[in-house]
Protein backbone atom coordinates (compact mmCIF):
# COMPACT_ATOMS: atom_id res chain seq x y z
CA UNK A 1 0.00 0.00 0.00
CA UNK A 2 2.89 2.28 0.81
CA UNK A 3 4.41 1.68 -2.61
CA UNK A 4 1.06 2.31 -4.28
CA UNK A 5 0.55 5.66 -2.51
CA UNK A 6 4.13 6.65 -3.27
CA UNK A 7 3.62 5.82 -6.96
CA UNK A 8 0.41 7.92 -7.10
CA UNK A 9 2.23 10.81 -5.45
CA UNK A 10 5.08 10.46 -7.91
CA UNK A 11 2.74 10.59 -10.91
CA UNK A 12 0.92 13.63 -9.57
CA UNK A 13 4.24 15.32 -8.96
CA UNK A 14 5.28 14.54 -12.58
CA UNK A 15 2.15 16.17 -13.87
CA UNK A 16 2.89 19.34 -11.93
CA UNK A 17 6.53 19.55 -12.94
CA UNK A 18 5.86 18.40 -16.48
CA UNK A 19 3.78 21.50 -17.14
CA UNK A 20 6.49 23.78 -15.86
CA UNK A 21 9.71 21.97 -16.85
CA UNK A 22 8.63 19.86 -19.90
CA UNK A 23 9.84 16.52 -18.60
CA UNK A 24 9.27 12.93 -19.69
CA UNK A 25 7.75 10.46 -17.26
CA UNK A 26 7.37 6.71 -16.71
CA UNK A 27 4.05 5.00 -16.06
CA UNK A 28 3.78 1.23 -15.55
CA UNK A 29 7.20 0.71 -17.09
CA UNK A 30 6.44 2.71 -20.28
CA UNK A 31 8.25 5.98 -20.92
CA UNK A 32 6.45 9.00 -22.37
CA UNK A 33 8.10 12.11 -23.83
CA UNK A 34 6.82 15.59 -23.11
CA UNK A 35 5.31 15.75 -26.62
CA UNK A 36 3.32 12.58 -25.95
CA UNK A 37 5.50 10.18 -28.01
CA UNK A 38 6.67 6.96 -26.41
CA UNK A 39 10.25 6.08 -25.53
CA UNK A 40 11.83 2.87 -26.90
CA UNK A 41 11.42 0.15 -24.32
CA UNK A 42 15.17 -0.46 -24.07
CA UNK A 43 15.77 3.25 -23.49
CA UNK A 44 13.39 3.72 -20.55
CA UNK A 45 15.38 4.81 -17.48
CA UNK A 46 18.59 3.49 -19.08
CA UNK A 47 20.76 6.11 -17.40
CA UNK A 48 21.77 9.62 -18.39
CA UNK A 49 24.85 11.77 -18.72
CA UNK A 50 23.01 14.30 -16.56
CA UNK A 51 23.18 11.92 -13.61
CA UNK A 52 26.55 10.42 -14.57
CA UNK A 53 25.10 6.95 -15.10
CA UNK A 54 25.56 6.74 -18.88
CA UNK A 55 27.31 8.35 -21.83
CA UNK A 56 24.17 9.60 -23.56
CA UNK A 57 21.75 12.43 -22.93
CA UNK A 58 17.98 12.78 -23.07
CA UNK A 59 15.96 9.92 -24.60
CA UNK A 60 13.39 12.14 -26.33
CA UNK A 61 13.73 14.06 -29.57
CA UNK A 62 12.11 17.10 -27.89
CA UNK A 63 14.94 17.14 -25.32
CA UNK A 64 12.90 15.80 -22.41
CA UNK A 65 14.11 12.90 -20.28
CA UNK A 66 12.60 10.74 -17.55
CA UNK A 67 12.43 12.22 -14.07
CA UNK A 68 14.90 10.67 -11.66
CA UNK A 69 12.05 10.26 -9.15
CA UNK A 70 10.00 7.99 -11.43
CA UNK A 71 13.02 5.84 -12.36
CA UNK A 72 13.93 5.43 -8.68
CA UNK A 73 10.33 4.84 -7.60
CA UNK A 74 9.74 2.13 -10.20
CA UNK A 75 12.98 0.27 -9.57
CA UNK A 76 15.14 0.72 -12.73
CA UNK A 77 18.64 -0.71 -12.36
CA UNK A 78 20.50 2.23 -13.93
CA UNK A 79 19.61 4.30 -10.86
CA UNK A 80 21.04 2.71 -7.75
CA UNK A 81 19.92 3.21 -4.17
CA UNK A 82 22.70 5.67 -3.34
CA UNK A 83 21.92 7.98 -6.26
CA UNK A 84 18.20 7.89 -5.55
CA UNK A 85 18.66 8.43 -1.81
CA UNK A 86 21.01 11.35 -2.40
CA UNK A 87 18.26 13.07 -4.33
CA UNK A 88 15.44 12.29 -1.90
CA UNK A 89 14.01 9.16 -3.55
CA UNK A 90 13.99 5.49 -2.60
CA UNK A 91 15.09 2.87 -5.16
CA UNK A 92 12.68 -0.06 -4.85
CA UNK A 93 14.58 -3.32 -4.13
CA UNK A 94 17.77 -1.98 -5.74
CA UNK A 95 16.10 -1.74 -9.16
CA UNK A 96 15.44 -4.64 -11.52
CA UNK A 97 14.61 -2.67 -14.64
CA UNK A 98 11.00 -3.77 -15.06
CA UNK A 99 9.44 -0.67 -13.52
CA UNK A 100 7.12 -2.46 -11.14
CA UNK A 101 9.05 -1.65 -7.97
CA UNK A 102 9.18 -5.22 -6.66
CA UNK A 103 12.66 -6.19 -7.84
CA UNK A 104 11.40 -9.16 -9.87
CA UNK A 105 11.55 -9.39 -13.65
CA UNK A 106 8.22 -9.31 -15.44
CA UNK A 107 7.18 -11.28 -18.53
CA UNK A 108 6.66 -9.48 -21.84
CA UNK A 109 2.93 -9.16 -22.61
CA UNK A 110 3.62 -8.17 -26.26
CA UNK A 111 6.39 -9.52 -28.52
CA UNK A 112 9.86 -9.91 -27.07
CA UNK A 113 12.64 -8.90 -29.47
CA UNK A 114 16.21 -9.96 -28.66
CA UNK A 115 19.37 -9.38 -30.71
CA UNK A 116 22.19 -11.90 -30.13
CA UNK A 117 25.58 -10.72 -31.32
CA UNK A 118 27.95 -12.76 -33.46
CA UNK A 119 31.32 -11.48 -34.64
CA UNK A 120 31.69 -7.95 -36.03
CA UNK A 121 28.39 -7.00 -34.36
CA UNK A 122 29.10 -3.30 -34.89
CA UNK A 123 28.26 -3.80 -38.58
CA UNK A 124 24.73 -5.09 -37.78
CA UNK A 125 21.53 -3.04 -37.60
CA UNK A 126 17.82 -3.69 -38.05
CA UNK A 127 14.40 -2.09 -38.22
CA UNK A 128 10.97 -3.56 -37.85
CA UNK A 129 8.41 -1.54 -39.78
CA UNK A 130 4.68 -1.76 -40.33
CA UNK A 131 3.11 -1.87 -43.79
CA UNK A 132 3.17 1.93 -43.96
CA UNK A 133 6.90 2.06 -43.25
CA UNK A 134 6.61 3.33 -39.68
CA UNK A 135 9.49 2.08 -37.50
CA UNK A 136 8.27 -0.12 -34.65
CA UNK A 137 11.67 -1.23 -33.37
CA UNK A 138 15.20 -0.28 -34.36
CA UNK A 139 18.83 -1.09 -33.54
CA UNK A 140 21.41 1.32 -34.91
CA UNK A 141 24.41 -0.90 -34.14
CA UNK A 142 24.82 -4.41 -32.80
CA UNK A 143 27.55 -3.03 -30.56
CA UNK A 144 24.75 -1.45 -28.47
CA UNK A 145 22.67 -4.65 -28.42
CA UNK A 146 18.90 -4.78 -28.27
CA UNK A 147 16.27 -6.30 -26.00
CA UNK A 148 12.73 -5.00 -26.11
CA UNK A 149 9.07 -5.79 -25.62
CA UNK A 150 7.17 -4.34 -28.57
CA UNK A 151 3.54 -4.48 -29.63
CA UNK A 152 3.66 -5.67 -33.24
CA UNK A 153 0.78 -5.63 -35.74
CA UNK A 154 -0.35 -8.69 -37.65
CA UNK A 155 1.67 -7.69 -40.72
CA UNK A 156 5.13 -6.17 -40.57
CA UNK A 157 8.60 -6.28 -42.17
CA UNK A 158 11.86 -7.25 -40.50
CA UNK A 159 14.80 -5.52 -42.23
CA UNK A 160 18.32 -6.80 -41.48
CA UNK A 161 21.32 -4.73 -42.61
CA UNK A 162 25.09 -5.32 -42.54
CA UNK A 163 27.26 -2.30 -43.29
CA UNK A 164 30.17 -4.36 -44.65
CA UNK A 165 28.02 -6.67 -46.74
CA UNK A 166 29.20 -10.05 -45.40
CA UNK A 167 26.03 -11.06 -43.42
CA UNK A 168 25.67 -10.92 -39.63
CA UNK A 169 28.54 -13.37 -39.02
CA UNK A 170 26.59 -15.52 -36.59
CA UNK A 171 24.40 -12.75 -35.14
CA UNK A 172 20.67 -13.41 -34.83
CA UNK A 173 17.46 -11.51 -34.18
CA UNK A 174 14.73 -13.33 -32.27
CA UNK A 175 11.22 -11.92 -32.66
CA UNK A 176 8.85 -13.82 -30.44
CA UNK A 177 9.50 -17.50 -31.10
CA UNK A 178 11.23 -17.04 -34.48
CA UNK A 179 14.96 -16.48 -34.94
CA UNK A 180 16.23 -14.73 -38.07
CA UNK A 181 19.73 -14.72 -39.59
CA UNK A 182 20.94 -12.48 -42.39
CA UNK A 183 22.15 -14.40 -45.46
CA UNK A 184 22.21 -11.64 -48.10
CA UNK A 185 25.67 -10.44 -49.08
CA UNK A 186 26.90 -7.48 -51.10
CA UNK A 187 29.97 -5.52 -52.12
CA UNK A 188 32.19 -4.18 -49.33
CA UNK A 189 30.50 -1.34 -47.41
CA UNK A 190 27.40 -1.54 -49.64
CA UNK A 191 24.95 -1.82 -46.70
CA UNK A 192 22.79 -4.62 -48.19
CA UNK A 193 19.41 -5.07 -46.50
CA UNK A 194 17.53 -8.37 -46.28
CA UNK A 195 13.79 -7.90 -45.70
CA UNK A 196 11.53 -10.61 -44.28
CA UNK A 197 7.79 -10.03 -44.51
CA UNK A 198 5.68 -11.35 -41.66
CA UNK A 199 2.06 -11.66 -42.72
CA UNK A 200 1.15 -9.72 -45.85
CA UNK A 201 1.42 -6.08 -46.75
CA UNK A 202 0.34 -6.60 -50.32
CA UNK A 203 2.63 -7.70 -53.13
CA UNK A 204 6.31 -7.66 -52.23
CA UNK A 205 8.85 -6.65 -54.85
CA UNK A 206 11.03 -3.94 -56.29
CA UNK A 207 9.07 -0.75 -56.86
CA UNK A 208 11.86 1.26 -58.56
CA UNK A 209 11.11 1.40 -62.30
CA UNK A 210 14.78 2.16 -62.97
CA UNK A 211 15.82 -1.22 -61.52
CA UNK A 212 16.31 -4.28 -63.69
CA UNK A 213 14.29 -6.28 -61.15
CA UNK A 214 11.34 -3.84 -61.17
CA UNK A 215 7.99 -5.49 -60.43
CA UNK A 216 5.06 -3.47 -61.74
CA UNK A 217 2.68 -5.51 -59.55
CA UNK A 218 4.53 -4.81 -56.31
CA UNK A 219 2.66 -2.72 -53.76
CA UNK A 220 5.61 -2.32 -51.39
CA UNK A 221 9.35 -2.45 -51.80
CA UNK A 222 11.02 -5.48 -50.25
CA UNK A 223 14.60 -4.37 -50.87
CA UNK A 224 15.05 -6.66 -53.87
CA UNK A 225 15.90 -3.93 -56.38
CA UNK A 226 18.98 -4.62 -58.49
CA UNK A 227 20.46 -2.38 -61.17
CA UNK A 228 22.36 -2.88 -64.40
CA UNK A 229 25.54 -0.83 -64.13
CA UNK A 230 26.78 -1.97 -67.52
CA UNK A 231 27.81 -5.53 -66.74
CA UNK A 232 24.43 -7.20 -66.27
CA UNK A 233 21.57 -7.05 -63.80
CA UNK A 234 22.91 -6.88 -60.26
CA UNK A 235 26.56 -7.15 -61.30
CA UNK A 236 29.14 -4.63 -60.16
CA UNK A 237 30.12 -1.95 -62.63
CA UNK A 238 33.38 -2.47 -64.52
CA UNK A 239 36.43 -0.93 -62.89
CA UNK A 240 37.68 2.11 -64.76
CA UNK A 241 39.94 1.03 -67.62
CA UNK A 242 38.65 -2.58 -67.61
CA UNK A 243 35.78 -4.35 -69.32
CA UNK A 244 33.21 -6.44 -67.44
CA UNK A 245 35.46 -9.51 -67.60
CA UNK A 246 38.38 -7.63 -66.05
CA UNK A 247 40.30 -7.23 -69.31
CA UNK A 248 42.07 -3.99 -70.13
CA UNK A 249 40.33 -1.74 -72.62
CA UNK A 250 43.75 -0.45 -73.68
CA UNK A 251 47.30 -1.13 -72.57
CA UNK A 252 48.18 -4.14 -70.43
CA UNK A 253 47.11 -5.17 -66.94
CA UNK A 254 49.54 -4.25 -64.16
CA UNK A 255 48.59 -5.46 -60.66
CA UNK A 256 50.43 -5.46 -57.36
CA UNK A 257 49.64 -7.16 -54.04
CA UNK A 258 48.56 -10.46 -52.57
CA UNK A 259 50.98 -10.72 -49.67
CA UNK A 260 51.86 -9.17 -46.31
CA UNK A 261 54.05 -6.21 -45.32
CA UNK A 262 53.24 -4.49 -48.60
CA UNK A 263 54.36 -1.20 -47.05
CA UNK A 264 57.97 -2.30 -47.56
CA UNK A 265 57.60 -2.80 -51.31
CA UNK A 266 58.25 -0.53 -54.27
CA UNK A 267 58.48 -1.01 -58.03
CA UNK A 268 58.93 0.89 -61.28
CA UNK A 269 58.79 0.30 -65.02
CA UNK A 270 61.14 2.42 -67.16
CA UNK A 271 61.60 2.67 -70.89
CA UNK A 272 64.97 2.28 -72.61
CA UNK A 273 65.69 5.99 -72.19
CA UNK A 274 65.22 5.76 -68.43
CA UNK A 275 61.80 7.43 -68.33
CA UNK A 276 59.45 6.04 -65.64
CA UNK A 277 56.34 4.65 -67.32
CA UNK A 278 54.66 3.36 -64.13
CA UNK A 279 55.56 2.94 -60.47
CA UNK A 280 54.13 2.15 -57.06
CA UNK A 281 55.13 1.90 -53.42
CA UNK A 282 53.57 0.46 -50.29
CA UNK A 283 50.12 -0.28 -51.65
CA UNK A 284 48.14 -2.79 -53.67
CA UNK A 285 47.07 -1.55 -57.10
CA UNK A 286 45.52 -2.53 -60.40
CA UNK A 287 45.60 -0.53 -63.62
CA UNK A 288 45.83 -0.75 -67.39
CA UNK A 289 49.05 0.87 -68.64
CA UNK A 290 50.43 1.51 -72.10
CA UNK A 291 53.92 -0.03 -72.13
CA UNK A 292 56.63 0.17 -74.82
CA UNK A 293 57.90 -2.99 -76.51
CA UNK A 294 61.11 -2.86 -74.50
CA UNK A 295 61.34 -1.82 -70.84
CA UNK A 296 63.02 -2.50 -67.51
CA UNK A 297 61.22 -3.70 -64.37
CA UNK A 298 62.83 -2.73 -61.06
CA UNK A 299 61.51 -4.06 -57.73
CA UNK A 300 62.74 -3.45 -54.18
CA UNK A 301 62.01 -4.21 -50.53
CA UNK A 302 63.01 -1.65 -47.90
CA UNK A 303 63.44 -4.26 -45.14
CA UNK A 304 65.36 -6.66 -47.36
CA UNK A 305 63.45 -9.82 -46.50
CA UNK A 306 61.67 -10.29 -49.82
CA UNK A 307 58.14 -9.40 -50.79
CA UNK A 308 56.40 -11.79 -48.37
CA UNK A 309 54.02 -13.14 -50.99
CA UNK A 310 53.34 -9.89 -52.84
CA UNK A 311 53.56 -10.18 -56.63
CA UNK A 312 53.83 -7.59 -59.38
CA UNK A 313 52.02 -8.99 -62.41
CA UNK A 314 52.62 -7.31 -65.77
CA UNK A 315 50.54 -8.67 -68.62
CA UNK A 316 50.67 -12.16 -67.10
CA UNK A 317 54.37 -12.11 -66.15
CA UNK A 318 55.02 -12.29 -62.39
CA UNK A 319 57.83 -10.43 -60.62
CA UNK A 320 58.64 -10.89 -56.94
CA UNK A 321 61.46 -10.96 -54.39
CA UNK A 322 61.53 -14.35 -52.66
CA UNK A 323 64.87 -14.02 -50.81
CA UNK A 324 65.91 -17.31 -52.43
CA UNK A 325 66.52 -16.52 -56.07
CA UNK A 326 67.55 -12.98 -55.15
CA UNK A 327 68.98 -11.10 -52.17
CA UNK A 328 65.52 -10.05 -50.93
CA UNK A 329 66.32 -6.37 -51.37
CA UNK A 330 66.17 -5.56 -55.08
CA UNK A 331 66.03 -7.03 -58.56
CA UNK A 332 65.98 -5.71 -62.12
CA UNK A 333 64.61 -7.46 -65.21
CA UNK A 334 64.82 -6.44 -68.88
CA UNK A 335 61.83 -7.11 -71.10
CA UNK A 336 62.72 -7.13 -74.80
CA UNK A 337 65.95 -5.47 -75.90
CA UNK A 338 67.00 -1.97 -75.00
CA UNK A 339 69.60 -0.79 -77.60
CA UNK A 340 72.94 0.40 -76.22
CA UNK A 341 74.40 3.35 -78.15
CA UNK A 342 78.14 3.51 -78.79
CA UNK A 343 80.94 2.87 -81.30
CA UNK A 344 80.44 -0.45 -83.08
CA UNK A 345 83.70 -0.38 -85.23
CA UNK A 346 86.18 -2.83 -83.72
CA UNK A 347 89.05 -0.92 -85.40
CA UNK A 348 88.18 2.27 -83.54
CA UNK A 349 89.94 3.35 -80.39
CA UNK A 350 86.65 3.66 -78.49
CA UNK A 351 84.99 0.46 -79.72
CA UNK A 352 82.17 -0.64 -77.37
CA UNK A 353 81.53 -4.37 -77.53
CA UNK A 354 78.23 -3.91 -75.63
CA UNK A 355 76.90 -1.31 -78.04
CA UNK A 356 74.07 -2.44 -80.29
CA UNK A 357 73.56 0.86 -82.08
CA UNK A 358 76.37 2.99 -83.57
CA UNK A 359 76.02 6.57 -82.41
CA UNK A 360 78.80 8.01 -84.64
CA UNK A 361 81.22 8.44 -81.76
CA UNK A 362 84.06 6.29 -83.16
CA UNK A 363 87.58 7.76 -82.94
CA UNK A 364 90.74 6.46 -84.64
CA UNK A 365 94.51 6.67 -84.08
CA UNK A 366 96.72 8.69 -86.42
CA UNK A 367 98.60 6.67 -89.04
CA UNK A 368 101.63 4.96 -87.51
CA UNK A 369 100.41 5.49 -83.96
CA UNK A 370 98.25 3.51 -81.56
CA UNK A 371 95.20 4.81 -79.61
CA UNK A 372 97.47 5.92 -76.77
CA UNK A 373 99.47 8.13 -79.13
CA UNK A 374 102.52 5.84 -79.10
CA UNK A 375 104.38 5.33 -82.41
CA UNK A 376 104.16 1.86 -83.97
CA UNK A 377 107.02 -0.06 -85.56
CA UNK A 378 107.18 -0.81 -89.28
CA UNK A 379 104.81 -3.78 -88.92
CA UNK A 380 102.16 -1.64 -87.27
CA UNK A 381 101.61 -4.39 -84.71
CA UNK A 382 103.87 -3.26 -81.89
CA UNK A 383 104.88 -0.06 -80.19
CA UNK A 384 108.24 1.11 -81.56
CA UNK A 385 111.16 1.04 -79.17
CA UNK A 386 112.80 4.24 -80.38
CA UNK A 387 115.83 3.64 -78.21
CA UNK A 388 116.83 0.74 -80.43
CA UNK A 389 117.26 2.85 -83.57
CA UNK A 390 120.91 2.96 -84.61
CA UNK A 391 122.06 0.86 -81.68
CA UNK A 392 124.17 -1.38 -83.91
CA UNK A 393 121.65 -4.22 -84.06
CA UNK A 394 119.49 -4.81 -87.07
CA UNK A 395 115.86 -4.65 -85.99
CA UNK A 396 114.28 -6.52 -88.85
CA UNK A 397 112.03 -8.60 -86.61
CA UNK A 398 114.74 -10.75 -85.10
CA UNK A 399 114.28 -9.00 -81.76
CA UNK A 400 110.50 -8.47 -82.02
CA UNK A 401 110.85 -5.03 -83.57
CA UNK A 402 110.67 -3.84 -87.17
CA UNK A 403 112.59 -0.61 -87.47
CA UNK A 404 114.09 -1.21 -90.95
CA UNK A 405 111.81 1.16 -92.84
CA UNK A 406 111.98 4.74 -93.97
CA UNK A 407 109.94 5.89 -90.91
CA UNK A 408 112.91 5.05 -88.69
CA UNK A 409 115.59 5.89 -91.32
CA UNK A 410 116.07 2.18 -91.91
CA UNK A 411 117.19 1.59 -88.30
CA UNK A 412 119.81 4.28 -88.97
CA UNK A 413 121.75 1.82 -91.16
CA UNK A 414 121.92 -1.04 -88.65
CA UNK A 415 120.61 -3.39 -91.38
CA UNK A 416 123.06 -2.22 -94.16
CA UNK A 417 120.78 0.31 -95.87
CA UNK A 418 122.01 3.50 -97.40
CA UNK A 419 120.60 6.03 -94.97
CA UNK A 420 121.83 9.22 -96.61
CA UNK A 421 118.73 10.81 -98.06
CA UNK A 422 120.83 12.70 -100.63
CA UNK A 423 122.17 9.49 -102.12
CA UNK A 424 120.75 8.15 -105.30
CA UNK A 425 120.12 4.75 -103.70
CA UNK A 426 118.75 5.89 -100.37
CA UNK A 427 117.00 3.01 -98.58
CA UNK A 428 118.73 0.28 -100.53
CA UNK A 429 120.90 -2.31 -98.83
CA UNK A 430 124.17 -1.06 -100.34
CA UNK A 431 126.78 1.60 -100.08
CA UNK A 432 125.38 5.01 -100.76
CA UNK A 433 125.81 6.30 -104.32
CA UNK A 434 125.78 10.05 -104.81
CA UNK A 435 125.11 12.09 -107.97
CA UNK A 436 128.19 12.86 -110.20
CA UNK A 437 127.39 15.15 -113.09
CA UNK A 438 129.15 14.75 -116.46
CA UNK A 439 129.02 13.11 -119.86
CA UNK A 440 127.98 9.52 -119.50
CA UNK A 441 128.26 8.72 -123.28
CA UNK A 442 131.46 6.74 -123.76
CA UNK A 443 131.59 7.62 -127.48
CA UNK A 444 131.84 11.29 -126.71
CA UNK A 445 135.17 13.04 -126.69
CA UNK A 446 134.37 14.44 -123.23
CA UNK A 447 133.12 11.22 -121.73
CA UNK A 448 133.62 10.97 -117.95
CA UNK A 449 133.76 7.54 -116.45
CA UNK A 450 133.02 8.99 -112.94
CA UNK A 451 129.78 10.66 -114.07
CA UNK A 452 126.51 8.85 -113.22
CA UNK A 453 124.21 11.66 -114.12
CA UNK A 454 124.43 13.12 -117.68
Amino acid sequence: MKNFLLSIATILCFCCFNVVNAQAYVLDGQGYCDDGSTIYASWVCDGSSEWGTAGWGADCADGSDEWLSSCCDQGFSAYGADLCAANGWESQDGGDGDGDGDGDAVACDDTEIVYTAGSWSGENSFTITDCDGAVLAEMISGADGYTGCVELPENYSINLTDSYGDTWNGGTLTVGDVTYEMTLTGAAYSYPTESILVGSCGVAGCTDAAACTYNADATFDDGSCLYDLGCGCGADAAVEGFDCDGNCLSGVSVTMGGGSWIGETSWSITDCDGNVVASGAGAASAACIELPDNYTVSIADSYGDGWNGNVLNIDGAAYELDNVNDDGSASTSLVGVCSTPGCTDAAACNFNAAASEDDGSCTYADAGFDCNGDQLDCSGGATANLGWIGDGYCDDGAFGQYLDCETFNYDNGDCGHCVDASALNYGEVAECVFEVLGCTDSSACNYSSDANTD
